[in-house]
């Protein structure tokens, strides 16, 4: 993938073109790179990415790697809480006998 100064001009390009990013695609690195994914919402796919490359990831300094990781298992941990969130609310709802969302009828 072509150096980009813009670390989300780089990630678009991952994203469009479905070849993981390098490091070196990025102004400040590995780093900066992890960072614009998290804030992005994409550091769970950048970890998968990442680490599915394998010639990708032996550019990939492994505390960054470690990083990325961190992020993917928080996200997955977050999403699990939410869909626990809803099951439980679904339950509630069931319960009182409510409906979660109208039923819509069909001409």
């Amino acid at each position: 993938m072509p150096a980009s100064r813009d670390p989300r001009e780089a990630l678009r390009l991952w994203l469009t073109t479905g070849q993981a990013p390098s490091p070196e695609t990025a102004a400040g690195g590995a780093e900066v790179l992890a960072e614009t994914a998290r804030r992005q919402g994409v550091a769970g796919l950048l970890h998968t990415a990442v680490e599915a490359g394998t010639e990708v990831a032996s550019r990939w300094p492994a505390s960054v790697r470690e990083r990325l990781r961190e992020m993917h298992r928080a996200l997955l941990v977050h999403g699990i809480a939410q869909l626990d969130l809803a099951r439980r609310a679904q339950k509630a709802f069931e319960t009182a006998r409510w409906r979660a969302s109208p039923r819509w009828r069909t001409c």
